[in-house]
């Protein structure tokens, strides 16, 4: 567990293919998956199909992805993060996306170290999420889904807003946490 949280907790710069996208994802669930190393299903519409579905997904820094543990190399050059403003109490607002909730948060809410060679300002944090304890992540591991996500978005400190980072293939960095259900003995 300590080792998926920490491969789990490792900073995607990510060049996101767009909100849409995962919205279009999310609403449309078994039309795309992994491959599970546990089992698959035959109508699985693996990661090779989905840019004949969504073209901005054919390149190698996109979202959602799948971490695959066998092949993991550890890589020296990312330090510690370090959070700045997280320790503060603040108040946020609250969106509902219908696939999402989505908490803004405050721009002193900041990110840097992890090899990030910039400053990072939050802007917003967000939860996916299954039914009853299902699958919901948006990310797997070896191709399996947690019940839920949890991610942490920032953007460099230099742009406005979250559309201005994006355009930049550096601009975004987004922590993810997944979550397990564990059920009492």
């Amino acid at each position: 567990m300590t080792s998926i949280l920490l491969i789990s907790s490792l900073l995607l710069v990510l060049e996101l293919c767009s909100e849409i996208k995962a919205y279009k994802l999310e609403r449309h669930k078994g039309e795309w998956c992994y491959q599970s190393q546990f089992s698959c299903q035959d109508t699985c519409r693996g990661p090779s199909e989905w840019k004949s579905h969504f073209p901005n997904c054919g390149g190698q820094r996109q979202s959602p992805i799948n971490i695959v543990t066998r092949k993991v190399k550890h890589e020296p050059k990312l330090t510690s993060f370090i959070f700045d403003g997280h320790e503060k109490v603040f108040h946020m607002s609250v969106e509902n996306h219908g696939h999402s909730a989505h908490f803004t948060l405050p721009e002193f809410v900041r990110l840097r170290g992890g090899g990030l060679l910039d400053t990072y300002k939050a802007v917003q944090f967000h939860l996916h999420w299954g039914e009853n304890g299902g699958q919901g992540s948006e990310h797997s591991v070896d191709g399996e889904q947690y019940p839920m996500e949890l991610h942490i978005v920032h953007i460099k400190e230099k742009y406005a807003s979250l559309g201005d980072a994006l355009i930049d293939s550096e601009g975004v960095a987004a922590l993810a946490f997944f979550f397990e259900v564990l059920i009492p003995l």
